[in-house]
């Protein structure tokens, strides 16, 4: 019972979905204000729930460091919106904003055993909505996310013909803030901006196209890995 708890403790809001789950929002007082997920029986314990969740979205096992990295992406955030069931978590987004106006989606997962329900556009833009944001900046290795985004908003940079706008450029330089070896600012890809790919290897998307892009400009080797990844940004939110 510990979502029950953390959440009629920290949730803002809470909604009932039309298939019986339940929408959830934890945003700060007033509103972009920082979250401190916090360290009491119910956070810690909801948080090893969102890590195995995670882990399995990701398809990656899990290990010592998995619950910091889960923690590194809800803990002091501008707002968390959770899918669940009453019981577990079945998808979350977390957003920042690293500069005034600037909407960054800091993380967004979903439970394999709940693909296919809309649950990732709808976490997204249950905050867009709450911040009242109507352009959003990301980075990712998924091919998923950059369609996650042209699901949302009318223009996605960069994609398959375009780059990344000039006046667009200098945002994406200071979201990185020194992140990863090198950035191109024209095809948005940075090189080393992971550690290690967080797949066991990139995931493929709805089209042939959009997933032989992301293979060529990230570099994917023969084992389907990298460790290079893109900054998108979106803009113009669809009604």
């Amino acid at each position: 019972m510990s979502l029950q708890a953390f959440l009629a403790e920290r949730a803002s809001e809470t909604e009932r979905l039309k298939n019986g789950s339940m929408l959830s929002l934890v945003t700060g007082e007033s509103g972009g204000d920082e979250i401190e997920f916090g360290n009491s029986t119910a956070a810690n314990s909801l948080l090893g729930d969102l890590t195995a969740m995670v882990a399995a979205s990701f398809g990656n096992p899990l290990d010592e460091r998995s619950n910091d990295g889960t923690r590194s992406h809800v803990d002091k955030v501008a707002g968390i919106a959770i899918v669940h069931d009453g019981i577990i978590p079945l998808g979350f987004a977390s957003c920042k904003f690293p500069a005034k106006g600037t909407f960054y989606l800091h993380g967004v997962a979903v439970s394999p055993t709940a693909k296919g329900e809309g649950y990732g556009k709808l976490l997204v833009k249950s905050l867009l909505e709450k911040f009242l944001a109507e352009s959003l900046i990301c980075t990712t290795q998924n091919p998923v996310v950059f369609h996650l985004l042209n699901s949302l908003f009318e223009d996605v940079f960069p994609n398959t013909t375009s780059g990344l706008p000039e006046q667009v450029r200098g945002v994406a330089k200071s979201l990185l803030n020194g992140r990863g070896e090198s950035f191109d600012p024209i095809s948005g890809v940075v090189s080393g901006l992971y550690g290690g790919c967080l797949y066991p290897k990139i995931p493929t998307g709805t089209d042939a196209p959009t997933d032989a892009w992301f293979k060529s400009a990230l570099r994917v080797d023969e084992e389907g890995r990298t460790k290079n990844g893109f900054v998108f940004v979106a803009k113009n939110l669809k009604p």
